[in-house]
């Protein structure tokens, strides 16, 4: 049993009644329109509920009366299904302050139930340490994954770059090299003539010499 209902002649008198009988206190209450409030009762220093009382509608068949709401899981389809089995369905499915669902009826051999479900609990939140090591979990595993990526990469060369007095510098330096070499090979042929030069005359010396020819006489 999840609720207990009293439908009532006299709300106001009714209540001190069972405080008096069960030490039942007033937790809340809503407005019905014509048919007043809606008080809601619970044990003795609780703050939740876990009952309720009202002034029946006038002209209503039945008296004053108790009803015991049945929990179920979900109180839509239990609905159905005891309208499937002969059941009569007063009221409901209907959504209640809170988010439940209620639904009210007659069964086969005219008992009046009524069956009720909770709202679902909301997902609990991790407490802020969780949510901490998760993101540093997370934070761990992606400098794992870039970090093999990092080692791979291979640094890049980056020439350094040549300012106007450096290209000079180098171009000088070349036509210097060139003109050594010309001097070098200019020298090379010089040497290169004297040396066949100075090999002429000494061939020339060691060739015997002619006899001059002998003038007839007259």
């Amino acid at each position: 049993m999840s609720w207990r209902e009293l439908a009532t002649t006299d709300r106001a008198a009714a209540l001190p009644f069972y405080q008096a009988l069960f030490g039942w206190s007033e937790t809340s209450s809503m407005d019905m329109g014509p048919q007043g409030r809606y008080q809601m009762f619970g044990p003795a220093g609780a703050k939740a509920p876990f009952g309720g009382l009202y002034n029946k509608a006038p002209g209503s068949p039945a008296g004053p009366n108790w009803l015991p709401y049945i929990k179920v899981a979900d109180a839509r389809p239990a609905t159905e299904v005891a309208k499937g089995l002969g059941a009569q369905i007063l009221n409901g499915p209907m959504q209640v302050p809170g988010g439940g669902w209620i639904s009210m009826g007659i069964d086969p051999q005219g008992a009046l139930f009524a069956i009720h479900s909770a709202a679902p609990a909301a997902p609990a939140a991790k407490p802020a340490a969780a949510r901490r090591s998760a993101g540093t979990k997370a934070a761990g595993t992606a400098a794992k994954r870039t970090a093999p990526k990092a080692m791979s990469a291979k640094p890049k060369r980056t020439k350094p770059k040549r300012t106007m007095t450096t290209r000079r510098k180098a171009t000088s330096a070349k036509v210097a090299q060139r003109k050594s070499a010309a001097k070098t090979v200019a020298k090379q042929k010089t040497a290169r003539k004297k040396t066949a030069t100075a090999k002429a005359a000494k061939r020339r010396k060691a060739l015997p010499k002619k006899a001059a020819p002998r003038r007839a006489k007259r």
